[in-house]
């Protein structure tokens, strides 16, 4: 598993869960700004900023919202789990608070409540994935309730009445409350469209009130195996969850029985990929879509077999080559003059002529064999010749 997946798991298990498949935000807030952080792999982390007096985070131990309110019937209990407690700004004018995603997140995958909306109004605005204002509809409100009506009851209600209930204006996408300083009174949203900003501007109408914000996101779980074997050794690897643009959004590796999963990602669309483990390849496409925007997906299987071994070949067997550095041999060029008998009747052979590349026979060819032959028929008609003549002395 890697570093990044397994920090991740450890923040969720190091923290009090909303419920199985939700996850609360935590706040970080100090002067005027701070982080939000949902920690589910895939969710935006949101950043703070408001002119608010004052912006606090709070621990959620004894003003919460029950697994029975309607906002924890989606996204579970948020006992123990901290929101945001928002003022006005200096001298009870309107605050405004934005949250800004680092990028948009995903429609219907998460929701947030406006709580102790009594003696003050929230207008609710939000931006789009292509920056532009998202409309009232797409704001997903979902209705109103008050939490000191949950079960079980948080501590900071008191035995005052549970009935009182902002009401939601459309026509300026303001939740109003109804002017006296009440407990309870709160509206809940689940965003229809991908939200990349969300801003907040709080009215006083009567007193001194504040209102608080708890947001919270669905998980979804990513699972399935690697199946095949190779010489033996089950089929492993390292599996990657990937975003729509391609980033590795988590990664992690098989059990030695081949299964593999993420636990816990936000609703959205995403690519699993796998990269087997050496000496095996995958058998069909190594990505394939998950999408888990309205349900766990289970069984994104890939199969994986021996990766072909390369063919063994014989390197050819190459020969030295041959010298070619020619042979000095004499040559002999023919020359123009004629074969001449002597008295005798003895044939001379023409003379020849020696060149710097050896006598040449007049075919053009080596003259070796040509000139010792001449020799031989020359030595011999010059014994003739001696022969003869002593006959004819002896006479």
């Amino acid at each position: 598993m890697s570093m990044g997946l397994a920090a991740l798991l450890g923040v969720l298990g190091a923290q009090p869960a909303g419920a199985a498949g939700s996850a609360y935000a935590t706040w970080d807030l100090r002067s005027g700004e701070g982080s939000v952080t949902v920690p589910v792999a895939g969710f935006p982390a949101g950043a703070f900023s408001t002119d608010a007096t004052s912006a606090t985070a709070t621990s959620g131990g004894t003003t919460y919202l029950a697994a029975d309110t309607p906002f924890g019937q989606v996204f579970g209990s948020s006992r123990g789990r901290p929101y945001a407690v928002i003022r006005p700004a200096a001298g009870s004018a309107p605050s405004t608070t934005t949250i800004s995603f680092a990028h948009p997140a995903p429609a219907s995958s998460w929701g947030f409540t406006l709580g102790d909306v009594d003696a003050d109004t929230v207008q609710v605005s939000a931006t789009g994935a292509d920056g532009s204002r998202v409309d009232v509809a797409s704001l997903g409100y979902q209705g109103a309730f008050n939490y000191c009506g949950g079960t079980p009851k948080p501590a900071s209600c008191g035995s005052g009445s549970a009935g009182d209930r902002p009401t939601w204006d459309p026509g300026t996408a303001t939740l109003r409350g109804n002017g006296p300083d009440t407990e309870g009174a709160s509206g809940w949203f689940r965003p229809t469209a991908a939200i990349s900003s969300l801003t907040l501007r709080m009215t006083v109408l009567t007193g001194r009130p504040v209102y608080q914000v708890w947001l919270a996101a669905l998980t979804r779980t990513v699972s399935g195996t690697l199946a095949g074997a190779c010489d033996g050794r089950p089929a492993t690897g390292t599996v990657r969850l990937l975003t729509g643009s391609g980033a590795v959004l988590a990664e992690t590796t098989s059990e030695p029985d081949g299964s593999y999963a993420f636990p816990s990602v936000a609703a959205d669309r995403y690519e699993v990929q796998v990269v087997p483990t050496e000496g095996f390849t995958v058998d069909g496409p190594a990505t394939t879509p998950a999408d888990t925007t309205s349900a766990d997906v289970p069984d994104v299987d890939f199969a994986l077999t021996c990766r072909p071994k390369p063919p063994t070949t014989t390197p050819p067997t190459t020969t030295p080559p041959t010298s070619s550095h020619p042979t000095d041999v004499s040559t002999t060029e023919p020359t123009s003059a004629q074969s001449t008998t002597t008295s005798s009747g003895i044939v001379v052979p023409p003379a020849t002529r020696t060149t710097p590349n050896g006598p040449l026979a007049t075919t053009g060819t080596s003259a070796g064999p040509s000139l010792g032959a001449g020799l031989l028929l020359v030595a011999v008609g010059t014994g003739l010749l001696i022969l003869t003549a002593r006959r004819r002395r002896t006479r």
